[in-house]
């Protein structure tokens, strides 16, 4: 994520990342899969 710095340093920002990660943890179809997962996103 570009600028994830920046990002984090705006509270609105921040709370939408770290909905998003827990977003990610949740989904079941990822239990049990390993941490080399790369994640691709457009918005």
């Amino acid at each position: 994520m570009p600028d994830l710095a920046g990002r984090l340093s705006d509270p609105d920002d921040r709370a939408l990342v770290l909905e998003l990660v827990a977003r990610g943890e949740r989904e079941p179809s990822t239990l049990g899969a390993t941490a080399h997962v790369l994640v691709a996103a457009h918005r």
